[in-house]
């Protein structure tokens, strides 16, 4: 089990009933998670719900994400997506991800969209944002420009930009990734592999992400791996973060020491964007406690 028995009993408590949560699978889930899988071809969507918590201004908030997957195909000059793809276009698997939660007189919703690239799983463009009642943050980052850029309403905090390139990525010992693109791709790094974490895209405050010298790399992260469950290691041999994942490689549950803790609540297959009628609710399983 990913989580101890006392925080299993915590997030059970943010869930209808005593026995754990409901997982609803209207449709099978065909293939597995791995980007390049011909499952992905029928053009269907794979959507997640997990509730848990987060801390926030020191307080721990109940909340709920929601990550998307389905397969897209983006213009390789605009990086937009092309629903009549030709043969330039560029096949990715985009991820959605969705987070609420309220702090008590105003809620929060971070949003990062990523296109991963279906051939080698890196990322081809990135974006994330934070939207709440004091204002809205902004970042970006595309692997053809190899620029990050951000926009924010904070002081010191307006529109910047900085190089990042993904040659970063082969040329250093450890393989970086933005904190979003986590979930979606921990499951298939090697064990052993190192990995250099940058701020998330989709956060409250736009932290440029700085990368240190290659050679010292006292940030880095090194990936363990026991069962369906992926851990991420820091240089003191300290959890950092850990997943647990199915067998066909989707997410099940996460936590981030000191930063969140989430399990999944239902999940479903199909054409998302077709299903707007408020019966369909149902999809997304019990009704948020938030």
């Amino acid at each position: 089990m990913l989580f101890a028995l006392p925080l299993v009993a915590a997030l059970a408590a943010l869930l209808p009933g005593c026995g754990g949560p409901a997982i609803f699978v209207p449709e099978p889930l065909a293939g597995s998670a791995a980007f390049a899988d011909a499952a992905w071809d029928d053009g269907q969507a794979v959507v997640s719900v997990y509730r848990g918590r987060r801390l926030h201004y020191g307080v721990w908030r109940d909340a709920e994400v929601r990550d998307y997957l389905v397969r897209e195909f983006l213009d390789p000059q605009e990086l937009t997506k092309r629903d009549a793809p030709g043969p330039d276009a560029i096949a990715v698997l985009k991820a959605v991800r969705q987070t609420d939660f309220s702090t008590g007189s105003y809620d929060y919703r971070l949003l990062s969209t990523l296109f991963f690239r279906r051939d080698d799983e890196r990322l081809a463009l990135g974006r994330g944002a934070c939207l709440n009642a004091c204002g809205l943050v902004t970042q970006r980052w595309d692997a053809r420009s190899g620029r990050w850029q951000s926009d924010s309403y904070w002081a010191g905090e307006g529109l910047r930009e900085q190089e990042l390139p993904e040659s970063f990525a082969t040329d250093a010992a450890a393989d970086w990734r933005f904190a979003d693109e986590l979930p979606f791709v921990v499951a298939r790094l090697q064990p052993g592999t190192c990995v250099l974490p940058l701020p998330a895209l989709a956060s409250p405050r736009a932290e440029t992400p700085a990368l240190p010298d290659p050679a010292g790399r006292a940030a880095a992260l090194s990936v363990q791996r026991a069962g369906h469950v992926t851990r991420l290691l820091d240089a003191a041999g300290a959890t950092a973060a850990e997943y647990e994942h199915d067998a066909q490689g989707f997410l099940l549950a996460w936590r981030i020491p000191g930063e969140e803790e989430f399990r999944l609540v239902a999940r479903f297959r199909g054409p998302y964007w077709e299903r707007t009628d408020p019966a369909d609710a149902r999809l997304l399983g019990p009704a948020s406690r938030r």
